[in-house]
């Protein structure tokens, strides 16, 4: 199964509207919570590793935490969509 950094880590290169509508810090904040998800070998489920990995991206970064899961619902909405 392939990691999910590496999912994600061409959403430079698809140039999706939502993705390009953040700002680099928000992208940068997005690609760490996910490549933090992925090195957390604990036996928590993904939710809790990836909302652990998201409050601290969120105050490294300075960006909005409800910006972020926007994101997140309107890329899944485009997924599903497909």
């Amino acid at each position: 199964m392939p990691k999910i950094s590496e999912l994600v880590k061409d959403l430079d290169e698809i140039k999706t509207t939502t993705w390009t509508k953040l700002s680099p810090k928000q992208r940068d904040c997005i690609k760490e919570a996910l490549s933090k998800v992925d090195a957390d070998k604990s036996n928590a489920n993904f939710l809790v590793k990836f909302e652990v990995a998201l409050e601290s991206s969120v105050e490294k970064y300075g960006v909005n935490k409800e910006h972020i899961e926007t994101f997140i619902d309107k890329i899944i909405d485009e997924s599903l969509e497909e």
